[in-house]
């Protein structure tokens, strides 16, 4: 068992390099994150909504401050650039019928920039990072500038308003509930989910009804 479970922990974190990029300073922050990654991916929630930057980072919105951090979502759009490609998450120039205008990441403690919902990008390009935590500065543009290999960098941008995210962020909140329940639940008694998972080697699904399909509005585009 011991060593059923030493695997499970070894295959997490190699995957997670792959996940995650933390540019924080060491701290509790940081310490935080990087097992808020984990708990995510092992529950599969970023393969259910890591592409729904809104729902996940309201997620992370609220895990963070029932931890007691500062926590504001920001609007704004993102941009990778590699070499001659650009791919934009929520650029109101792109957007199609059913999506909102907009991205949405991550202010914590009005120092730094966290963002759950790069799923798009991941998918697209595996080196990119699903989730980023890095350095934030609002008295400029772009206000998060992050590089992830020498020639591929992604940035976040302000928007001043997305239409109808108020309208959105409360439509959402009943599967909020739901799904922040369910990471609880997890964190509560993370070795029981892992012994369970070693002894069955079979990640639990869950059968509940994702978001609706059109809340995922972080779109991606060339």
């Amino acid at each position: 068992m011991a060593t059923n479970l030493r695997s499970e922990v070894s295959i997490y974190v190699i995957a997670m390099q792959n996940i995650f990029i933390n540019q924080l300073p060491p701290g509790k922050l940081s310490d935080d994150l990087t097992q808020l990654v984990t708990d995510f991916d092992y529950l599969g929630l970023f393969d259910e909504y890591g592409c729904c930057c809104l729902f996940i980072n309201q997620l992370l919105q609220q895990v963070l401050q029932s931890m007691n951090y500062e926590v504001r979502l920001v609007e704004c759009y993102a941009k990778m650039e590699s070499g001659n490609q650009r791919i934009f998450l929520g650029h109101r120039d792109y957007i199609q019928a059913g999506q909102l205008a907009g991205h949405l990441s991550c202010l914590v403690n009005q120092t730094y920039i966290v963002d759950f919902g790069l799923g798009n990008l991941h998918k697209l390009c595996n080196s990119a990072p699903q989730a980023i935590a890095s350095q934030a500065t609002l008295s400029h543009e772009p206000f998060g500038e992050l590089y992830f290999d020498n020639v591929t960098k992604i940035t976040w941008h302000t928007l001043t308003h997305i239409p109808n995210l108020e309208y959105e962020i409360l439509r959402q909140q009943i599967k909020l509930s739901e799904v922040f329940k369910r990471l609880q639940d997890y964190q509560r008694n993370r070795l029981k989910f892992a012994i369970h998972r070693a002894l069955f080697k079979k990640r639990k699904k869950s059968n509940a009804a994702k978001i609706l399909t059109r809340t995922n509005f972080d779109e991606t585009y060339f």
